[in-house]
């Protein structure tokens, strides 16, 4: 009996033993990064504008930054590309950045991986095809994503962007109200989030000139992104 007894307990000891290793020796899921919301370099600051319809506010705003010498950001939505080839070049030779907005500026938090993968894909072939780059950030419309869509961006070796500042110019107008809420409360790393319209246009150089005033240095968000800790 002491005998049975003895053998059974090795038999759960062995098989406790096992369970243990077979746990640590499990892959482990690879951790999803989260999206950059601020930058950590002090006194920078990026501008970001998310373009998905038209083209006349877009060069009027890559004029205002040419006469400040000022990089900024534009998040293209690929099936905007494919109409705007030419624009989205200017954009690259003129010294900025070009980010993927998606391709059809979807949800992306209703998307799973594969539908998140595949917007990303096509977007970012649609801005290589037009403009010769291969893009490494990422803003979700409207600022919306998941845990798919982050795995996405991870697999597209992608940086995910949101902003600290949104001007929420689609919706207002107000010259005053925008200028107001890209500049209250200034702070380094500040991601400033504004779209292509007349009084985005109309209130960039005194954005940019009260940024400079106190020091700050405009950036891309791959600059600030590669600066940023992981």
């Amino acid at each position: 009996m002491k005998s049975t007894a003895l053998v059974n307990c090795i038999i759960v000891l062995a098989l406790v033993g096992l369970l243990a290793v077979t746990t640590l020796t499990l892959p482990k899921e690879e951790a999803v990064f989260a999206p950059m919301r601020q930058g950590s370099e002090p006194k920078t600051v990026a501008l970001t504008v998310n373009v998905y319809l038209g083209t006349e506010y877009v060069e009027a705003i890559s004029d205002v930054l040419a006469e400040y010498s000022v990089p900024a950001t534009f998040f293209l939505g690929g099936c905007w590309v494919v109409k705007n080839a030419e624009t989205a070049r200017k954009l690259v030779q003129c010294g900025h950045c070009v980010g993927s907005h998606g391709y059809s500026h979807l949800d992306h938090s209703t998307l799973d991986y594969a539908q998140n993968l595949e917007e990303m894909r096509k977007a970012h072939e649609a801005i290589k095809e037009a403009a010769g780059v291969d893009v490494k950030v990422f803003a979700p419309p409207s600022g919306a994503y998941c845990d798919a869509t982050m795995k996405a961006a991870q697999t597209m070796g992608y940086s995910v962007s949101l902003w600290s500042k949104d001007t929420i110019d689609w919706r207002d107008q107000d010259p005053a109200l925008l200028l107001d809420r890209a500049t209250r409360n200034m702070a380094s790393g500040d991601i400033i989030l504004t779209h292509p319209t007349p009084a985005t246009v109309q209130i960039l150089p005194q954005l940019i000139q009260a940024y400079l005033a106190q020091g700050y240095r405009f950036v891309t968000i791959e600059e600030m992104s590669d600066s940023k800790p992981q």
